[in-house]
């Protein structure tokens, strides 16, 4: 299941969940309920009810996911978003995939493995790209499934 759940959203992760989570960098995060989990020391953890009701976006902005799919002889491309803030895809190989960025771009591998440019990656690794105006190609081997988000 994919979500997109715009910033300023109430929002909850349920017990057991595996998530894959894009935000800006913020420490920001109130909470309103917590499932009385407690922190390493023991105690609940703190609620913030006052500062989550200052910014909570009412009524919810819900955007869809319209997932984007592109077949190709070695590799699909799933793209679940491509907003003013980020873009999200995930790269499903099957042999290779070549292409260039002048962004960088934050990788994930959920499944399989390979080499891009000749280091090995496997389920688990993540990796940053560093986006270039030279125009060199990076080429992924491999049997993958890989995330990647970078800016626009």
């Amino acid at each position: 299941m994919i979500s997109y759940i715009p910033s300023k959203s109430v929002h909850s992760i349920g017990k057991g969940a595996l998530i894959y989570e894009v935000q800006q960098s913020s420490d920001s995060t109130y909470r309103l309920y917590d499932y009385d989990r407690k922190d390493k020391q023991g105690n609940l953890r703190e609620l913030h009810l006052d500062k989550a009701l200052e910014v909570i976006d009412i009524p919810a902005k819900i955007a869809s996911v319209d997932v984007k799919i592109e077949k190709h002889s070695d590799y699909d491309i799933y793209d679940y978003t491509n907003n003013k803030y980020f873009s999200l895809k995930r790269v499903d190989i099957k042999n290779k995939y070549i292409f260039n960025t002048n962004k960088y771009v934050l990788c994930s591998v959920l499944d399989g493995y390979g080499t891009i440019t000749n280091i090995s990656i496997e389920k688990g690794d993540h990796f940053i790209i560093s986006g270039s105006n030279d125009n060199k190609d990076i080429k992924i081997e491999g049997n993958l499934k890989i995330m990647m988000t970078k800016r626009p």
